[in-house]
Order: structure tokens, then sequence, then C-alpha cells
């Protein structure tokens, strides 16, 4: 088993040319630089389609708006458009929820909780995004959480 290992665009290119110049011989340059057969294999499919830009590690890198063409805007701009409405929607259906309490301080925290611990089970909505709209830190939340499950056990 070949460790983990983080190589850069150089190393990269280096891997992929000793694989060409010994004839694609994917195990022996694995074996010679200590990464996976799988690795080598695929920068070398990558750099044979894409040239030295297929070795590029593009994972997490977006344009920037200013750097996108017009129909990439476009679609960039109606995707944010959707996620603010849906954002929308769902702050509206939490104060909703949590609307025939607001009058009662006593059990008002206690309902944020319960409101959040229920829409984050059954819908998978963000714990943080939920606590940072009712003003609540996370912590408290879990500690609320942990506190409820301990008691349930006791019980």
């Amino acid at each position: 088993m070949t460790d983990k290992k983080k190589l850069s665009f150089d190393e990269r290119l280096h891997v992929v040319k000793h694989c060409l110049d010994h004839g694609l011989d994917y195990k022996g340059t694995a074996i010679r630089f200590g990464i996976s057969y799988n690795q080598v294999y695929s920068w070398t499919k990558k750099y044979q389609e894409r040239g030295e830009n297929g070795l590029i590690d593009k994972r997490g890198i977006r344009k920037k708006p200013d750097e996108m063409t017009s129909e990439e805007l476009e679609i960039y701009e109606e995707k944010q458009k959707q996620k603010d409405q849906l954002k929308k929607e769902q702050e509206e259906e939490l104060i909703g929820a949590l609307s025939p309490y607001l009058n009662d301080k006593r059990t008002l925290q206690q309902k944020k909780y319960e409101l959040i611990r229920r829409y984050h089970d059954e819908r998978g909505w963000s714990i943080l995004w939920m606590c940072s709209l009712f003003k609540i830190g996370r912590s408290s939340y879990y500690k609320w959480n942990h506190a409820r499950k301990r008691r349930a056990r006791e019980e």
C-alpha cells in the first residue's frame, strides 16, 4: 500500500513522462515513485488526452464572475437566484413554524432547538445555518441536544 502523497504539477509531469518513456509501464512507474498504479494510469491518460493542462488540479477552483463567458455568467446568476429563493422559502417556513411561540419566552428557546433538530433530521437542513437564523450559538444547540439524549437514556 502506498502512502498518500500530494505531488506538485512538475512532479506529476515528471511521473507521466517517465511512464511514457518506459513504454507505458504503469506498474514500474508506480513502484519507482511510491504512488499507486491507478494514479499513474489516470495522470498518463489525462496527459495523453489534454496535454499538460490535464495534469492541473482544478478541484475546488471556480471561475470568478468577471472571468466567465456570458453563457456561464447567465447560468451562474440563475443558480444564485434559485439558491436565494430556496433559502428565503426555508427561512419563511422556519419562522412560520416558530411564530405560535413568539409570545411565550419560556418555551421559545426550547422550540427553536426542537425545530432545528426536526428540520435537520427530516430535511437535512444545515444546523449552522438554522442556528444563525435563530441567533443561537451552535454550541448551545449541541449542549441542549446532548442533554436531551442523556435525559432520554435515564428515563
